[in-house]
């Protein structure tokens, strides 16, 4: 019936080649064989948030074509899931005069055509193959873009004279280093055979040894601090010192107080 009014190709399924991970386009032709007459079509689908169908829908004039692309979002397949996609066009012959192509399908329900075709989703190995090559092909592209280094950078350059006698100077530093650190011990030494010298009888120098830089003066020992304790009892002694010589001169007092009243008195 639907190639009376219209010609659709393919007209049983639509085909849409992977992989998956960006839109994949396939086109449906449809031709208006009439010679004298325009038709209208409209195209559906039982899944119309997976496809984007441009143009969904217009007049073809006669003995013309129009190709409606319809893009498949991208998604993640599993070939375990069934795909129960289905896209219906409608046609019809359109009426004389300007068309609304809104409100005409329902105006001419009786004279509409339904044709279905059903969604054939293809990874076959040649899909696969083809991203594979495609990605190889990129990375090929990549590393040949990348600079190449030089092989003269590779190889050991050799050893110059001024850096052999840099390397000889930096030997003999070492030694140099050592004789600085025996000089300097040289002094504690000496400091120290004249602390050992303190507690004892002191020793006349070495005239051997005279030329030796002279020890160090020691610092005096530091007085040892009175903790709060001993303070405190330090304070309590001296007190009860002078507590005495004032109970002493309480007692005259009184006993000359009491002579003096007794004599008054009697």
């Amino acid at each position: 019936m639907s190639a009376s009014i219209a010609n659709l190709d393919p007209n049983t399924e639509l085909r849409f080649q992977g992989p998956f991970t960006h839109v994949v386009t396939s086109t449906l032709k449809v031709t208006n064989p009439s010679s004298d007459r325009r038709i209208c079509f409209k195209v559906k689908t039982t899944a119309p948030k997976r496809y984007c169908v441009r143009p969904n829908s217009g007049i073809i004039q006669p003995n013309e074509f129009v190709e409606v692309q319809v893009m498949l979002q991208p998604f993640e397949y599993d070939p375990n899931e069934k795909n129960r996609h289905k896209f219906m066009v409608q046609t019809m012959f359109a009426p004389e005069g300007e068309i609304d192509l809104d409100t005409v399908w329902k105006a001419n329900a009786g004279d509409v055509i339904d044709t279905k075709l059903k969604c054939v989703f293809d990874m076959s190995e040649s899909a696969s193959t083809t991203s594979t090559q495609s990605g190889s092909a990129q990375q090929s592209e990549a590393s040949a873009s990348r600079p190449r280094e030089s092989p003269q950078a590779a190889a050991p350059s050799s050893p110059s004279p001024s850096a052999s006698s840099s390397g000889s100077s930096a030997v003999s530093a070492p030694s140099v280093a050592t004789q600085a650190v025996t000089s300097t011990t040289a002094p504690s030494e000496a400091q120290s055979q004249a602390q050992t010298s303190d507690t004892g009888v002191r020793r006349r120098p070495n005239p051997a040894t005279s030329s030796s830089p002279k020890p160090a003066a020691t610092a005096p020992a530091p007085k040892p601090e009175v903790t709060a304790p001993q303070h405190k009892t330090a304070v309590r002694e001296q007190q009860q010192q002078m507590s005495l010589p004032m109970f002493a001169v309480a007692g005259i007092v009184v006993i000359l107080l009491g002579w003096f009243l007794g004599s008054v008195l009697f």
